[in-house]
């Protein structure tokens, strides 16, 4: 795992934060999530117990880094090597359906509406 990958990882671990707030860096492990994604300028980190997703910006491209779920959207439009994250904890709009795939879509090209620069993954829900 390169350097910019282990801030991040240690980034969305390490602070907790109010609903839309900055996440700062720290160190941490990969192996706390249940699935990490990569697109252009864009990571994403999830983590089922608790419905813990984090969306990071890995590019200078001058665009935003975002994701879509069903249920709402996590735009980070603070620059490169910045994160934002929402959880179940947040109130039940960030609350995913147990027992359930969960499908999300996420690109680092400032929320362009052209699907080529949108990745798609999912997951089920067992936490």
């Amino acid at each position: 795992m390169n350097k910019l990958a282990r801030a991040m990882v240690g980034a969305a671990i390490a602070t907790v934060s109010v609903a839309g707030t900055l996440v700062t860096a720290s160190t941490s492990s990969a192996a706390t999530w249940d699935h990490v994604w990569s697109g252009d300028g864009v990571r994403v980190y999830i983590k089922e117990n608790n419905d813990y997703i984090s969306v990071c910006d890995t590019s200078g491209n001058g665009h935003s880094a975002a994701l879509v779920t069903y249920k709402y959207t996590i735009t980070v439009s603070s620059g490169k090597g910045t994160c934002q994250h929402r959880s179940a904890s947040q109130g039940s709009k960030y609350n995913l359906p147990e027992k359930q795939n969960i499908e999300v879509s996420y690109a680092g090209t400032g929320g362009r509406s052209d699907t080529y620069y949108w990745k798609q993954s999912g997951f089920y829900n067992d936490h």
